[in-house]
């Protein structure tokens, strides 16, 4: 453009009057940027100051300082990252959705009778843990906790009540959890597939010992009552993972444990069959929820 200095010639940058001020070709400013006062919203193919795009139109990345108020009232920000976040960073509703993460049943029903002739010893882990007839949803029991593991990720915490008689000996039964995995579409097929146990680990000193998470509590002490008081088993266990994947749902269900000769347990009730008052009707639970690392 004639007239107009170049740099090789001008010591430093091209400065244009007039206006429109059309440039062709690679136009490189090496020396001093280009300024503007305007303060003018730019149209849509203008060029913008840092004052507008501090203002206005930042994308920031590396360390975002944000000082005054902040308002995103037309699209939230976003985020793709999985990482626990630091106590002054913003979190995503994916992460707040891992500490709301439960599932949940419970049985208040004791009519029609639910009851499990369950077998001596501890069921295997190929049978789902049902090989002897214990495990809590063949006859349907109504007990299973359903949770879908978060973005985040965690342990699942397992609570449970179970509530009900065993028609003899008591003291020598127990109770376990199976684990079973959801198909993709999130639903599960029809028989339910458990393919975990969680119990007590082998003892190879004694391989033939009961396996419980917990035993079953005796509420009469004065002796052996099998027709009219309740026993529980009550606790909880924290299944830390081991083949549980992200985004996937999952269901636990109550085994019990027998390492008497085969024995019957009634669900929320007694053995005996009679309505006096001395023999209650119970209620029983699970529930399981995510723990955050």
């Amino acid at each position: 453009m004639s007239g107009i200095p170049t740099s090789g010639g001008g010591g430093g940058d091209v400065f244009l009057a007039g206006n429109p001020n059309t440039f062709t070709g690679t136009n490189t400013y090496d020396v001093n940027r280009p300024t503007s006062s305007l303060t003018s919203t730019p149209a849509a193919t203008e060029f913008i100051t840092k004052q507008d795009a501090d203002g206005d139109y930042a994308l920031l990345t590396g360390t975002n300082p944000f000082t005054g108020t902040n308002t995103f009232n037309t699209n939230r920000p976003t985020s793709t990252l999985t990482s626990t976040p630091a106590a002054t960073e913003f979190i995503t509703a994916n992460y707040v959705d891992g500490f709301n993460e439960v599932g949940f049943s419970a049985n208040f029903s004791s009519n029609p009778v639910v009851s499990y002739a369950v077998g001596l010893g501890n069921p295997t882990s190929a049978s789902g843990g049902d090989n002897l007839n214990g495990r809590m949803d063949t006859p349907q029991g109504f007990l299973n906790a359903d949770i879908t593991i978060p973005a985040t990720g965690g342990a699942v915490k397992i609570d449970f009540c179970v509530c009900g008689e065993w028609s003899n000996i008591s003291w020598d039964k127990g109770l376990i959890l199976a684990r079973a995995e959801a198909d993709a579409d999130g639903t599960f097929p029809n028989p339910v597939v458990y393919q975990a146990l969680i119990r007590a680990n082998l003892d190879t000193t004694s391989p033939a010992s009961g396996r419980y998470i917990t035993p079953f509590l005796q509420s009469f002490g004065a002796g052996q009552d099998n027709g009219s008081t309740q026993e529980q088993a009550v606790g909880f266990a924290i299944d830390f993972g081991t083949g549980v994947v992200i985004g996937k749902t999952y269901r636990y269900t109550p085994v019990l444990i027998n390492t008497h000769t085969t024995d019957t347990f009634k669900l929320n009730r007694p053995i005996n069959s009679s309505g006096s008052v001395s023999e209650e009707r119970c209620v029983s639970s699970i529930s399981a929820s995510i723990l955050k690392d």
